[in-house]
Formats: structure tokens, sequence, C-alpha cells
């Protein structure tokens, strides 16, 4: 469906509070995120070899923060903006809070391949120390999280036919590019990037939905937000103030 045949979405007072909702559970995985950080930044103070590697994690922390304290403080009011009278269209309004949300998660794509890949390798390399390394099967959490915070965002703008590359997800577009390339399917993949975005028909649509993926955003987090605490907890068993 063209932009031009999309139905015009009314940004509906139910919107605006699904997307605000939306909006807090974002800022909840950017917590999380700067939580576990600050742990880690912590206990790495004792490896003095990785002294480069925690100064790039300490700016990392800075820049989620920032990015959460932003989300915190904006009024999606702003979604119900009218131009000539019209009734506020949210294919047009939404575009500055979704590009927001794709900055943030271009940004935790980053952190997380930083973070369990080179960092990892650099961790054994310079101290042959396993205590400091995330678990194997975090990794598939986070990646799983991350992979259906992305793909909301990509349902957010794609089911009101926006088409704007600057709103485009890198993971997204290399997963296409990849599928294109290979001939694959989204039936026979697994891929979440893959599966089809509908148009919705009308606001009722958009808000139903968006609520759904409000449970599931949720119910990512909670999964998330347990393997974080497990491993932090493994940390203050091993590194605790009462440990040598």
């Amino acid at each position: 469906m063209s932009r031009e045949e999309q139905p015009y979405i009314v940004a509906t007072d139910g919107i605006v509070d699904a997307l605000t909702k939306i909006s807090s559970v974002f800022s909840a995985y950017l917590s999380a995120n700067i939580h576990i950080l600050n742990k880690y930044i912590n206990y790495l103070r004792r490896v003095t070899s990785l002294k480069n590697e925690r100064s790039i994690m300490i700016k990392i922390v800075k820049k989620l923060r920032f990015f959460n304290d932003t989300l915190l403080s904006t009024d999606l009011a702003q979604l119900q903006t009218t131009y000539e009278g019209e009734e506020p269209e949210l294919a047009l309004n939404i575009q500055t809070f979704a590009s927001y949300l794709v900055k943030c998660l271009e940004t935790i794509d980053l952190l997380n391949y930083f973070l369990l890949k080179p960092l990892q390798k650099e961790l054994i390399a310079k101290t042959l120390n396993f205590d400091l390394v995330f678990p194997e099967d975090i990794t598939d959490t986070v990646e799983d999280t991350y992979n259906h915070f992305v793909k909301f965002t990509q349902w957010s703008i794609e089911s009101l036919s926006i088409d704007d590359p600057l709103l485009d997800i890198e993971v997204v577009q290399f997963s296409l590019r990849c599928a294109e390339e290979d001939q694959s399917y989204a039936e026979e993949t697994d891929n979440i990037f893959l599966q089809e975005v509908l148009p919705v028909k009308d606001s009722q649509e958009y808000e139903t939905l968006t609520l759904q993926w409000l449970d599931v955003l949720n119910g990512k987090l909670a999964i998330l937000g347990e393997r974080f605490e497990k491993v932090a907890d493994d940390w203050y068993k091993k590194f605790g103030k009462n440990r040598s």
C-alpha cells in the first residue's frame, strides 16, 4: 500500500497513551543496561589492563543516561499537533519520536556487540580470568530482547506506510539485503526482521497492536532483568566488598 493509499490515522488520546507506555518501557530497557554496565564497570576496576575498555563503557553509560533522561522528559502530547485545522495525523507526527527510538537502538546495538564480543575476548586474553566474562547463555537473551524492541520500532513506522530512509534500522536493512541475496523468504526463516509488517486500517487497530507490543516488550524486559540480576549476583559473590 502506497503512502497515498494509506488511511488517515488520527493520533487519538488512546494512541498517545499507548505510545507513552511504550516510551516508559524503552526507558526501563535503557535503565536495565545502565544498571548492569555500572556494576560491570565497578568490578572491572580491578583489571588495570582494561582501562581503555572501561573508559569506553563509561562513555556509553553517559550516552544511555542522556537518552533515558530525554525520553522521560518528553511529552508525547506533541503527537497530536495539528496543521491547518486538520485532525492530528499520526504518520506525520510520530516520525520524530520514532527516529529517537532508532537512535537509542543503534547505540544499544553497538553496546551489545562491544560488551559481548570484543570486550570478552580482551578480558580473557589480557587476564586469563573467566570470572568477569558474561556467561554464554545471556547472549541469546540480550539479542532476543534487542530484536523485539527493534521489531516494534520497525512496526510502528511501517504499519503507517512511512517510507523514509532516515528511519531505517541497520540490522533490519542488513537482514533484508541478505535475504534478497540468498533468495530466502519470511516463511522459510525465523528471522523476526523478515516478517512482513502490514499497514493498519485505522487508529483503533494501531492502538490495539501497540498495547499488544507493550505486553511483549514488558515480557522480554522482565526476562532480561532476571538474567542481568543473576549475573550481578554472581559477580557480587565473587568480588563483593568482603572478598579479597
